[in-house]
């Protein structure tokens, strides 16, 4: 079989993937190759390399110039009505956002077009299509008898309005969520497209993420380095924003140090600016109201809030995605102290996979990956004072923690490998045949 994927337009995959969702992408697409023809289409970042060759995956760069040149000059006319709202007619508005385009028709159309249009040179039988729905009906267009599948791994067709939706999901012969919670919201939001959906859950890299291949002497580096002696470590990874929650550990932090002294929090990842969604979904989020007021600061926030703890919490910046797995095996406890819905939660099957106990809140797809009191535990979210219990719980009791360690690596190996989720995906491409 000949299969497709397609990026999001602003996704790098090559030489390395920068986010989850690339990393979905490289994962499956390289364990699809080993028996099937596999093409990546993503956005050109070398205007010397328009084709690569990466684990018999065959890449693809596609220019997408034209669409920065639209989405610019777009942008432009949203801040120039902005402008003369507000100075000559004195209306307060927000109606410039830099993602207003996101979901617009026209959004990276030159893009998907001549990806469409190569899709049909190739006589491509099947395409995977990450997120944007916008996209399915102009490789329809062009791709008749081709199968699409839509892989969500966010809450974007929850969020946007039906009537767009629906001219758009029609041309999807499946939908997968990332998790049940994403694949039951869509179905709920679309029950005439439920018997399209189903859940194809996110996997991990076993052989990447195992401690047991992690040397002593690196874990020694890695003390010496943050000048750590005999302090038990907390650590927590992702990017920094909000709704991530790293405001509620440190918090919860305080409530540790007092009666456990000798710990300490690392926090690997980059401060960002980006929002949990392009688009508001505050009114399906209670919990993000009560974050919207850290968005403009949450730096200076996080500083402010660590008053009287600074020595306890170290900020590493950002790591290299294959320099984690170092990092989990450092650790005593993983805490992903996530308040918003998260899709899916990645982060946490690559700690359980290096077989560390993990700490997570009642939210969107985590208590499908984290089982509580067996393999870490969950609290709810926005509660420091249960959060800090939590990590006093863990920290006392050794044996615990290494049950748990043992159980969630188990539980990874059986549920969530890269291998068993390309597996389940070309099980669903052959029932579509």
């Amino acid at each position: 079989m000949k299969i497709a994927f397609v990026a999001q337009p602003f996704d790098v995959l090559l030489p390395i993937p920068k986010n989850s969702i690339s990393i979905w992408a490289d994962e499956i697409s390289t364990n699809i190759a080993q028996k099937h023809e596999v093409l990546v289409y993503s956005s050109k970042r070398d205007a010397h390399q328009h084709t690569a060759e990466k684990k018999q995956v065959k890449h693809i760069g596609i220019d997408t110039d034209w669409d920065n040149k639209l989405l610019n000059i777009l942008n432009k006319i949203q801040v120039r009505i902005q402008t003369i709202l507000s100075n000559y007619f004195k209306i307060k508005t927000n109606f410039y956002s830099p993602k207003a385009h996101f979901f617009r028709w026209y959004y990276y159309w030159f893009y998907i077009t001549a990806i469409s249009l190569a899709l049909k040179g190739e006589k491509v039988e099947a395409v995977i299509v990450p997120n944007f729905s916008q996209f399915l009906p102009i490789i329809r267009y062009f791709n008749k008898d081709v199968k699409i599948i839509l892989v969500m791994q966010c809450d974007w067709l929850i969020e946007i309005d039906s009537v767009r939706i629906n001219s758009w999901i029609k041309s999807a012969d499946l939908i997968l969520g990332c998790s049940n919670h994403i694949t039951q919201g869509i179905r709920d939001k679309l029950p005439q497209f439920k018997t399209r959906c189903k859940t194809l859950y996110n996997g991990t890299n076993i052989t990447k993420f195992n401690s047991s291949q992690i040397s002593q002497k690196r874990i020694k580096e890695i003390r010496n380095q943050f000048n750590l002696k005999n302090e038990q470590v907390i650590l927590s990874a992702g990017r920094i924003t909000p709704e991530k929650g790293l405001h509620v550990l440190i918090e919860a932090m305080k409530l540790v140090v007092a009666i456990q002294p000798e710990s300490i929090l690392l926090v690997a990842g980059p401060f960002a600016t980006n929002a949990p969604s392009p688009i508001a979904s505050q009114e399906r989020d209670s919990q993000l109201h009560k974050i919207e007021k850290l968005k403009n600061n949450y730096k200076g926030y996080l500083k402010s809030i660590s008053y009287g703890i600074e020595e306890k919490v170290k900020f590493l910046g950002s790591l290299p995605h294959a320099q984690l797995a170092a990092y989990y095996s450092l650790c005593d406890i993983f805490v992903h102290p996530s308040v918003w819905n998260e899709p899916f939660g990645m982060i946490l099957t690559e700690a359980m996979s290096c077989q560390r106990p993990v700490i997570s809140t009642y939210r969107g797809g985590i208590p499908e990956i984290v089982v509580h009191n067996q393999t870490g535990l969950l609290v709810q979210p926005n509660d420091p004072q249960a959060l800090a219990e939590a990590i006093l719980q863990l920290l006392k009791s050794e044996v615990r923690r290494q049950e748990m360690g043992r159980a969630g690596k188990i539980r990874v190996e059986q549920e969530f490998s890269w291998e068993k989720s390309s597996r389940i995906l070309l099980g669903f491409l052959d029932e579509m045949q």
